[in-house]
């Protein structure tokens, strides 16, 4: 449709780090534990639960460090809060923000979103290329690679493609998935991919058609 959606998700936390990947020594485990979280998209943002507690994986690059494809650097400062723009600190308490509805995250936004999208713009889903592109486009980036993504964290074994096949209403609605060829080692990653794949719904394709479309994971860092 050409429209574009940002959204954001601020968490603040504190980090333990615990131990080394044995196979690559800048890999970081840590322990984190969140001391508060908000979503931020238009008038739908909210906050999300605090006292969470959760393991990340950081990759450190001599001062830097990443996390989450985001790039931190040391602030090198005596004092914290001469890391904030003045008069920053404490403004978050000026603002009234309502709580998240349970199972929030960036995911939920998103496909909101991109089914409001479809809902208002011309969108096509005439046939199952069609369909293709638009999981290519927005569904496999927005749904699928992070779930591969987290599995990587615990070293879940991800197949190197994950074929599905979907049954699409002539309304849009994926009724039925089932995963192509399955594999002995990635059954928990495409178990997971194929139960996502389940939610997804497309513009009317005005018939009911079958998809064949084969998933291929991002390559690990």
């Amino acid at each position: 449709s050409g429209d574009s959606a940002y959204f954001a998700h601020v968490r603040h936390a504190y980090l333990d780090p615990y131990g080394l990947d044995t196979r690559d020594s800048s890999d970081v485990y840590a322990e984190s534990h969140i001391i508060g979280q908000v979503y931020l998209w238009a008038r739908d943002t909210c906050y999300g639960p605090s006292g969470l507690n959760a393991i990340w994986k950081a990759y450190r690059n001599q001062d830097s460090l990443e996390l989450h494809g985001n790039q931190y650097v040391t602030y090198r400062s005596t004092s914290l809060d001469t890391f904030f723009p003045q008069g920053y600190i404490g403004h978050i308490d000026d603002f009234e923000v309502s709580k998240c509805p349970e199972g929030t995250d960036l995911g939920s936004f998103s496909r909101s979103k991109l089914i409001a999208d479809i809902e208002q713009t011309k969108l096509t889903a005439k046939d199952a290329s069609e369909i293709r592109s638009l999981i290519d486009a927005y569904y496999a980036p927005l749904f699928l690679n992070p779930i591969i993504e987290n599995y990587r964290l615990w070293d879940v074994d991800i197949p190197s493609q994950i074929t599905l096949r979907l049954s699409v209403s002539l309304g849009g609605t994926v009724t039925e998935v089932s995963v192509q060829g399955r594999t002995v080692t990635g059954r928990k990653a495409e178990n997971s991919v194929a139960s996502e794949a389940g939610t997804w719904s497309f513009p009317a394709p005005g018939r009911e058609l079958e998809v064949d479309y084969i998933y291929k994971p991002p390559a690990a860092r």
